[in-house]
């Protein structure tokens, strides 16, 4: 039996932020964990995971509907918003612990329209590990093993 862990990591999304940059006025998109790399928002969340040897199994999103302000942003900028999910899932480690890490770009675009992130569900499960070490293969008493003391 795999025993898994479920997340459901919420995208607190706030209203734009007024900015100046070069005389230019900006609302930049703003949410819960945001980095901003050259004016594109990216969210990051780190979670520590219970136990180790962790995997991501599947996961899934829901949208909302974006602000015309947080569209005339990405288009003015020319980010790129694409049908696809543009977030990194993965498990990472750090000493004896392990991660779930969630990075990326939190808008996309669906049926023509673009959309935001809302929520991410993740699901985490044990990684299978298989053993290939055959033990009656590899007995010691096996002819030419070393030498035999009495």
């Amino acid at each position: 039996m795999a025993y898994c862990q479920y997340f459901n990591i919420d995208l607190d999304w706030k209203s734009p932020k007024d900015v100046e940059f070069e005389g230019v006025q900006y609302k930049l998109p703003d949410f819960s964990n945001v980095a901003y790399d050259n004016g594109k928002p990216l969210f990051f969340k780190k979670i520590n995971l219970k136990s180790s040897k962790k995997k991501v199994a599947s996961y899934s999103f829901e949208t909302g509907k974006c602000l015309s302000s947080e569209i005339e942003f990405l288009k003015k900028l020319d980010f790129n918003v694409t049908n696809q999910f543009q977030m990194e899932l993965k498990v990472t480690n750090a000493g004896k612990n392990q991660f779930l890490v969630v990075s990326g770009f939190p808008f996309i675009k669906k049926d023509g329209l673009i959309q935001k992130i809302t929520s991410i569900q993740v699901t985490c499960k044990n990684k299978e590990i298989i053993s290939t070490k055959d033990f009656a293969l590899e007995s010691v008493l096996k002819p030419g093993s070393g030498e035999w003391y009495k």
